[in-house]
C-alpha cells in the first residue's frame, strides 16, 4: 500500500481559478482574412461544424489574391468566442481574424 497522503501542507493543495464571470449570451461576428487557398472556406466552417454550430450569416469574397470571409455567431458567451477566434487563427492559411461581440440585450 501507499502511504496516506499529508494534504494538510501547502505543496498538497491545488490552486483552483475560479470561472470568469457569466457575460452572458451575445452576437459575436468574425472577420477573416486568408490565402486564396479552395479548402480554407471549409476549414472554416468545418470548425463550425465539428462544434455543432451553424452560423446565422456567412459571406465570403475573394479580392485579389486573399479570401475574405465574415460570419455572424449568436448566443455565444464573449469567452467562448474568443476560443473560437483562436482556433480560427490557428487555421492553416488564416492571416488575420477579427473579433466583435455584443451581449445580446435580454
Amino acid at each position: 500500500m501507499y502511504p496516506a497522503a499529508d494534504l494538510s501542507t501547502d505543496a498538497a493543495r491545488v490552486a483552483v481559478t475560479p470561472p470568469a464571470p457569466d457575460d452572458g449570451e451575445g452576437r459575436s461576428e468574425y472577420r477573416v482574412l486568408a490565402n486564396t487557398v479552395p479548402q480554407v472556406i471549409l476549414r472554416i466552417l468545418g470548425l463550425f461544424a465539428q462544434l455543432d454550430m451553424l452560423p446565422r450569416r456567412v459571406r465570403m469574397d475573394v479580392v485579389d489574391d486573399m479570401i475574405w470571409v465574415a460570419l455572424t455567431v449568436d448566443g455565444l458567451t464573449q469567452h467562448r468566442a474568443e476560443i473560437i477566434a483562436a482556433k480560427l487563427r490557428a487555421l492553416i492559411d488564416t492571416e488575420v481574424v477579427d473579433l466583435t461581440w455584443a451581449k445580446t440585450p435580454r
